[in-house]
């Protein structure tokens, strides 16, 4: 009953009120916020004492941009409190699951730890761990993340996981086929041996075959093989695709090919970027091409006439059709209405 919660007393002009401790309740996000506000600063007991700290919480300081003090020269150093409660908080997800087993990336083991220390505080049989090395991302620097955008999802189409494959650099293409695939011993000697003989062997093409069994992994050597064709149509031999999405400009709602239309707009409309902003960046970087002509204004309109004088229509001058290429995979086939009556 609440005579048995605890009670907060606060006095107001002689008045007492009472207020139960349990008739409120602090949300997960906002207690990550609220310590946010506060350093748990550790030093040493005493001298000498081996590893034994005092900790004690302190404020947080707007210039202290390093949680960490040098140890080595002051003997005392500062943990966010975030840090402090956030292996608590994940490893009191083993005790509420009850976990037999967790697994984990190396850098959690600590916090998959954690979880074992709280099981057994509440009387739980402790969990067993499993963790296993990080697989470095497409970029060559961070753990691979949706965070940081360098990952290659298990649900990619079969020719861009092929393409991010493709990408990586030579020196993590054996941690690749050591974490991405189940490979014998005797595999990955033989690509560290190729890798080690490059003036015999070209990186490359141990990439291409690692690339293929990827994809044939999580669909079909059918389509892993489509993979490789596309992949080297549009990078080796600098085609365009045959199944790309094709738009009737004249079809257009609430677009005018007498007053034009937009190339941003267009770019957006077709999903070939998220946002005009980012439609904009690539035009101004070089990666938006008509007909494999760098268009550099982002202020371009698609006029009928325009689309004439680009068209690589060979039927009709006045069928104009125009191959817009947005990066290096995206394209979109940009035809008029007098096109699609001629089909």
């Amino acid at each position: 009953g609440k005579e048995a919660e605890a009670v907060i007393i606060h006095q107001r002009a002689g008045t007492h009120l009472a207020r139960f401790s349990a008739a409120w309740r602090l949300a997960i996000r906002n207690f990550i916020n609220l310590i946010e506000y506060f350093h748990v600063f550790c030093y040493p007991r005493k001298r000498n004492a081996g590893k034994t700290y005092l900790c004690r919480i302190t404020p947080a300081k707007s210039n202290s941009c390093n949680p960490f003090i040098d140890a080595a020269t002051s003997g005392s150093f500062y943990h966010r409190s975030h840090e402090i409660f956030y292996p608590l908080l994940q490893g009191f997800d083993s005790v509420e699951v009850k976990a037999d087993i967790e697994l984990g990336g190396t850098d959690q083991t600590f916090n998959l730890m954690v979880g074992r220390d709280l099981q057994k505080a509440y009387d739980q049989p402790q969990q067993h761990i499993l963790t296993m090395p990080l697989l470095i991302g497409l970029d060559g620097q961070k753990k691979m993340s949706k965070t940081s955008l360098n990952y290659v999802a298990l649900n990619d189409s079969p020719e861009d996981m092929f393409g991010k494959t493709m990408s990586i650099s030579d020196e993590m293409i054996l941690d690749y086929y050591t974490l991405c695939l189940s490979p014998s011993a005797e595999l990955l000697k033989e690509v560290a041996d190729k890798l080690g003989q490059r003036e015999t062997f070209n990186p490359r093409d141990i990439k291409v075959e690692l690339a293929m069994r990827i994809v044939e992994t999580y669909y079909s050597k059918e389509e892993a093989a489509r993979a490789k064709e596309h992949f080297e149509n549009l990078f080796k031999k600098k085609l365009v695709p045959d199944d790309i999405p094709q738009c009737n400009l004249s079809d257009l709602k609430d677009y005018d090919l007498d007053t034009g239309i937009p190339l941003v707009d267009l770019i957006v409309l077709k999903e070939l970027a998220e946002t005009k902003g980012e439609a904009k960046r690539l035009i101004q970087g070089g990666g938006v091409k008509l007909n494999g002509e760098k268009v550099s204004d982002v202020f371009l309109k698609l006029t009928l006439e325009y689309m004439k004088s680009i068209s690589d229509s060979t039927e009709n001058e006045d069928t104009p059709v125009a191959i817009l290429q947005v990066g290096k995979k995206k394209f979109c086939k940009l035809v008029t209405h007098a096109t699609i009556k001629a089909k």
